[in-house]
Order: structure tokens, then C-alpha cells, then sequence
């Protein structure tokens, strides 16, 4: 990269700064370039008398190292600042592993800001007020070598330094405590607390603990600062270990090495490369704590817990389809959002016999209309797919009796484990994943209806040993064509299969499951990380690996046959080692949230979180947010889905028997 790349890099990610310059709270202290204060001040020593050097220049900076220098402003006019004219100063650095590695993914690009003066603050305004103020926010990006891929993925708001500083992954449409937002799309909100000049992610009051609450910061924004407001931004250094191969590196600010204090008190601070943040502020802070926004299923009685979710469009609305266990009344239902929360629209399943309970749902687009898709448990007979069709109006979304059902003749030997509704070979489709009761051999266990006037369907599995059944299934994207995921419980050969349509027919894309004997697949899920399209696996295993990212191997070949793409799978992720014995993912979803890639799993616990939230970083899934905590012994996420509702996006969850709700709605914050 050239000097002009690098310039060109940190001003994509320059924040916009909002001073405290209205109301009871206007900040006359206003930022300066370091040149405009040298201009003021004169450099001495408290060791040596005979340095005073008046309007010291940045080569005189450079020449005293000695920590007992100092600048002394000419008077208080100085403190003031020239804000309107006062520049932003960028320092590049490398972001490196546990063991002090770096891999080129993602580089922490520090601004720092520089006040000639700190003001007095307080609830009685008469502590920290001291000459010169060095105050910056540290922005973590990713794929930072192509400029229009590079994305904000962290960001350190520095408040009163290390101690009292924290990074932030979590972003946010609206400023709230601990998510950052971005102006343009990648230029963080910063602002600037009155008189001390710490930096938060959002206005208001900040409570300090540190200082008994007595030194309190509020941030009441009106000044906006920085390049978007068509200010300056000097890149003062780029550090040695982040310039690569060709790079013809940035010529380090010479006033960088002046060791001394840019104020004349003890408190004044000395410069960003003497200070320990310029280096390291740690790694980004521990994992956020999911929150509910709406549940469901309060009022269901001990006995009723979700067994499945799913989010889609039915009846020209967005709709959040829910189904939970017996053993009477409705054991399915619909929701929708109303004002800031669920509706129940309507349920079903009373008419089923048995007192069996939901085991699966499906809601979206078949053939030509959305329908709700649903598989109770299966009894003494293996039970039937039912499909409805919603009547009444668009409030109402009634959905009546079954309009069509499946699996007449799948005979005892088979069952619903798992629906999809997706698309493929052109269409909107329906997939059916069948459990294997006893011996299946030779019996399809998994199959994809179409809508063409009549049904019609696709068939697959027939090849699988008698005890194995189809306990997933996903569509989605591989090397370029629509194709269908299925998972197999435990045993023999490949746990996890892709099919493309080829003529009138289901070809299996070649793949392989690299997966112990003892471990099935409890759930699938397409998505995308880093520009490629992965699948997620929800694992059966107690212990170990629970769930897995698969992605395209290298080797796979033309995506013109389907037969011949996607020559295997390269694991991109593989989690849950750490659970802890007794703990199984039952779940997983990919979806956008907050224009994010996000990926959630769901799992059965005895304690701890029961679902953690992944997001997509420089190509890679980091963990970022959890919920569930304190839930209590016993108590398990069940099901998870992504989706839209009442115009927003959302991640929905289900829980198992116990008291109090059953699931709902949950914002990454």
C-alpha cells in the first residue's frame, strides 16, 4: 500500500465527533492541531532551567525525550482550542493472536483528539481540570486491504483510558448504551463528554463508579467535528508489523517521541505513543447479553413447552409460527406483531388424536402461495404433513381446517422428523425429512413436493442402511445452484448430503460427513460468511464437538453439473467443545440483522447461556452475544429461526416445559 492508500483507509473510518456544545452543558474547550498549540506554549524542563524554547516547533519535540519536559500555554486563551479548524490524528496498528501473531485479517485504526485545556467536572464542577488533553477511539476493521470490502467490526470508546474504557462489537440503529453506530456506513458516532472530553457511544450521562459517581460525564453533542464535517485528518503512523510485502509505509509524526507532559501540571497527560493504549486496550470486552423484547406462551400451563419455530409470510403478512407439545388443545399457533408486541392470530391441532404434540413447522412460500406446514408427533400411526391455506382477511389470518395433507403412505416404518420450505429446480418447494421406526431399507427418507396443480414430489435416502433416518433438512445456495441439505442421524458413511434437481430427478452433489459414528444432525442451515455460502450443522453429540460450519472445499469442481460441484466440505467453525458433558445444540439459523450476517444456536442446558449469537468477522463467525443465562436447571432453548416481523428483523427462540414463558423474540443488545 502507498502512503495515499493508507490516507485513503483511515479517512473511510474516520468517526464524526459530537462536542458537548449546547445547553447547560457547552463545552468552551475545544480541540487544536498540535502545531496550533506549539505556537502557544514554551518547552521547558523541570530538571534543567536552562530549556525554554518559546514557540517550540515538532523537530524541538522530537530532540526532548526526557520525561521531565513540559509546555507551558502562554495564557489562558490557549485553552479555547480551534476546534473548527483542529484535525483528527490517525495511528495504524496491528491486531495480533494470544501469542502475539499477526494474520493480516483485521488491523485497529486509534484516532486520537487533542484538547489544549481539560475542564473542571463534577457534580460541584472543581475536579480534573488540568492543562492539555490527549482523549482517542480505537476502530477495529476488517478485509482492510480492499477498501470497498473493509468493514468496522470493533470499536474501543477510550472514556477516562484502560481502566474505564471498553470495546463495543455490537451495533445499533439508534445510540444506546453498548452499541456503537455509524454515519455513512462506516463512520462511527463518537461523543464527547463536557469538559473531560472522554469518549462514549452515546449522549447523555455517564455514571463513573471509579469515582464514588462524583466525576460524572455528560455528553450533550450539538458540535459536530471531524473529515464529514470537512475537517482534517493527519495519519501521524502506521506500524511496522502491518505493512506487508511492497508497501512503501507512512513516515512516522515527529512530535510522536517527545516524552515529556503537553501541559505544565503533574495531570496533564503525555503524548498517544507514551501512553500504554497506544499499544494494547485488550481484547474486545466480554460477550453482551441478549435481550427479549416479546414472548409467548405465559399463561400455557407447566406441561406445554415449544417444540419448534418458524418465521415467514402467510396471508400477505409476517407471521411467527410456533408448535408445542400435548397432551390437548391447540398444539400450534400463529403470531403477529401489533403495536411493540406479539398477537396471537390463531393456533390449531386440537383435532388431533393421541394427545400429540407438534414436532415440526414450516411457513413461506409453496407453488404459488404462502402456506403453513405442520407434522404432529407421530402415535401409534405414523401421522400425516398438514398444510394450510389462510382464510380471512389480512387481520384476522385464520387458517381452518387442513387443505392438503402428505404421508399416506409412508406406512409404519416412517415419520415427519423435520420440514423446509425453500426453493428448487426453479420452484417453491416443501421438504420432508423421514425418521427411520425400525428397519426402513429401501424406503426413501426424505422427500421435496411440488405444486403443479396437484402434488408432486422428489425422493431421496433410498440407499441409507434400515436404521438410519433424515433427522434435517435446509435449502439454500452451493457452487452457484439452488440444492437441498439433508442430515442423517447417527451410524456409517456421511452424516450430511446435498442434492441439486438434474432432468426429472434429485442427483446427489458429491460430499462427505466428517463426523464420529456416535453423531448425528439436529438441525440445518444455509447462510453466508466472508462472500461464500456456508452451511450450518446442529450436532446430536453430548459432548465434544455440538455444531459445525461447513463451507465449499477448493477442489470443488464445475458448478455447470451438479454432480461434479462441490467436491466436499472445509469446516470453517467447529463449536461447542467448551459446554460442558450433558449439553446438545438443537437448533441453528442464519439471517440478517441490522444489515449483519448472523448465525444462532440453540441448546439444551443445565446451566449458563442456552443460545449464543455468532456474527460474520473479516470472513470468520465470532461469538459476540448470549441468552438464556439464569434460566435455571432443565430449563432448554429448543428451537431457533430468523426471520422478518412487523418490519424488523428478528431472532425467535422456543423453550421447553417449566413455568413462566415458552419463548419469543430476542435482540442481540
Amino acid at each position: 500500500m502507498t502512503p495515499h492508500d493508507w490516507q485513503a483507509l483511515v479517512e473511510r473510518f474516520a468517526p464524526r465527533v459530537q462536542l458537548s456544545r449546547t445547553g447547560l452543558f457547552k463545552d468552551r474547550y475545544g480541540p487544536a492541531s498540535v502545531e496550533w498549540y506549539l505556537e502557544r506554549c514554551t518547552l521547558r524542563d523541570h530538571d534543567d532551567p536552562t530549556v525554554c524554547i518559546a514557540r517550540p516547533t515538532v523537530a524541538d519535540l522530537a530532540c526532548h525525550r526526557q520525561k521531565c519536559a513540559y509546555l507551558k500555554p502562554d495564557n489562558e486563551h490557549v485553552y479555547n482550542g480551534d476546534w473548527h479548524a483542529a484535525p483528527m490524528y490517525a495511528h495504524v496498528r496491528a491486531v495480533t493472536d494470544a501469542g502475539g501473531q499477526f494474520d493480516g485479517r483485521q488491523i485497529d485504526i486509534q484516532y486520537w483528539f487533542f484538547h489544549p485545556y481539560n475542564g473542571p467536572i463534577g457534580i460541584l464542577p472543581v475536579f480534573g481540570a488540568h492543562e492539555a488533553d490527549w482523549e482517542h477511539v480505537t476502530v477495529r476493521v476488517s478485509r482492510w486491504r480492499t477498501l470497498g470490502e473493509s468493514a468496522v467490526e470493533a470499536v474501543f470508546f477510550a472514556a477516562h483510558g484502560h481502566t474505564e474504557g471498553s470495546w463495543l462489537v455490537s451495533r445499533s440503529g439508534q445510540p444506546k448504551g453498548g452499541a456503537y453506530t455509524l454515519s455513512g456506513g462506516s463512520h462511527v458516532d463518537v461523543w464527547s463528554a463536557w469538559h473531560s472530553h472522554a469518549s462514549y457511544e452515546r449522549r447523555g450521562l455517564h455514571l463513573r463508579s471509579k469515582t464514588y459517581f462524583v466525576a460524572n460525564d455528560v455528553c450533550s453533542g450539538g458540535g459536530e467535528w471531524g473529515p464529514l464535517e470537512g475537517g482534517r485528518l493527519v495519519l501521524v503512523a502506521v506500524d511496522e508489523a502491518v505493512c506487508g510485502p511492497g508497501d512503501t509505509g507512512v513516515d512516522s509524526a515527529p512530535w510522536l517521541s517527545f516524552g515529556g507532559r503537553w501541559g505544565s501540571s503533574e495531570e496533564s497527560p503525555r503524548g498517544p505513543s507514551q501512553q500504554g493504549t497506544w499499544r494494547d486496550e485488550g481484547s474486545p470486552a466480554p460477550l453482551g447479553q441478549a435481550r427479549q423484547i416479546a414472548g409467548f406462551g405465559e399463561h400455557w400451563g407447566e406441561k406445554f413447552g415449544t417444540t419448534c419455530v418458524a418465521l415467514g409470510a402467510l396471508g400477505g403478512r409476517d407471521v411467527l409460527a410456533v408448535g408445542r407439545k400435548g397432551p390437548d388443545h391447540d398444539r400450534f399457533f400463529l403470531f403477529g406483531w401489533q403495536g411493540d408486541g406479539l398477537v396471537e392470530l390463531d393456533g390449531g391441532g386440537a383435532h388431533w388424536p393421541d394427545k400429540r404434540g407438534c414436532r415440526a413447522i414450516a411457513v413461506g412460500a409453496f407453488g404459488e402461495q404462502g402456506v403453513l406446514a405442520i407434522a404432529p408427533e407421530p402415535g401409534d400411526d405414523p401421522g400425516d404433513v398438514e398444510l394450510y391455506r389462510p382464510t380471512g382477511d389480512r387481520g384476522a389470518l385464520e387458517i381452518g381446517r387442513p387443505w392438503q395433507t402428505i404421508g399416506a403412505d409412508w406406512g409404519e416404518t416412517r415419520a415427519c422428523a423435520a420440514l423446509a420450505l425453500g426453493r428448487l429446480g426453479g420452484e417453491q418447494v416443501l421438504g420432508v425429512a423421514l425418521e427411520a421406526r425400525g428397519d426402513a431399507s429401501g424406503s426413501p427418507r426424505f422427500e421435496i413436493y411440488r405444486w403443479q396443480g396437484a402434488l408432486a414430489r422428489w425422493q431421496g435416502g433410498e440407499s441409507w442402511p434400515g436404521p438410519c433416518g433424515c433427522t434435517a433438512i435446509a435449502f439454500g445456495d452451493w457452487g452457484g445452484q439452488p440444492v437441498v441439505a439433508v442430515g442423517r442421524s447417527a451410524g456409517p458413511g456421511a452424516r450430511i448430503e446435498l442434492h441439486a434437481v438434474q432432468g426429472d430427478g434429485l442427483v446427489q452433489v458429491p460430499s462427505d460427513g466428517d463426523l464420529p459414528d456416535d453423531v448425528g444432525v439436529a438441525d440445518l442451515a444455509f447462510g453466508e460468511v466472508g462472500g461464500q455460502p456456508v452451511l450450518a450443522a446442529a450436532l446430536t453429540a453430548d459432548e465434544g464437538l455440538r455444531f459445525i460450519v461447513l463451507a465449499a472445499a477448493e477442489s470443488a469442481a464445475d458448478d455447470r453439473d451438479p454432480a461434479a460441484a462441490g467436491a466436499g466440505f472445509a469446516s470453517i467453525l467447529r463449536g461447542g467443545e467448551g459446554w460442558g458433558a450433558g449439553r446438545r445444540a438443537t437448533g441453528v439459523a442464519f439471517g440478517d440483522v441490522d444489515g449483519e450476517q448472523v448465525m444462532v444456536v440453540s441448546r439444551s442446558g443445565r446451566d449458563n447461556m442456552r443460545v449464543a449469537l455468532y456474527r460474520d468477522s473479516a470472513g470468520r463467525l465470532l461469538e459476540f452475544s448470549r441468552y438464556g443465562n439464569g434460566w435455571g436447571k432443565g430449563r432448554n432453548a429448543t428451537a431457533v429461526a430468523i426471520g422478518s416481523l412487523g418490519d424488523q428483523q428478528v431472532i425467535a427462540y422456543g423453550r421447553n416445559d417449566g413455568k413462566h414463558g415458552r419463548g419469543g423474540l430476542i435482540s442481540p443488545l
